[in-house]
């Protein structure tokens, strides 16, 4: 399986600074026309995808759901006291 593009493997191609393509994602109007259009080609051609997840643990969300453990499961204490 191959290895999923970062913001870093797209900063670095688009010679361009981690928080630019940051803005180009979230601030598009913050970012000058024709850096914009170079970081959003590269994006592209590599298939970057934000991790909505990362993105929410980030913002301190709770994304993970845990399935309930099965019935008539026990707690395993490793070390009873």
């Amino acid at each position: 399986m191959a290895k999923r593009a970062s913001i870093f493997d797209v900063a670095a191609a688009a010679a361009v600074s981690v928080s630019t393509v940051s803005n180009v994602m979230n601030r598009p109007s913050t970012v000058a026309g024709p850096t914009r259009e170079r970081v959003l080609l590269v994006i592209s051609e590599l298939g970057y995808e934000r991790d909505e997840n990362a993105a929410l643990l980030r913002l301190g969300k709770k994304v993970i759901r845990r399935q309930p453990p099965p019935r008539g499961c026990r707690l395993v204490t490793l070390f009873p006291s």
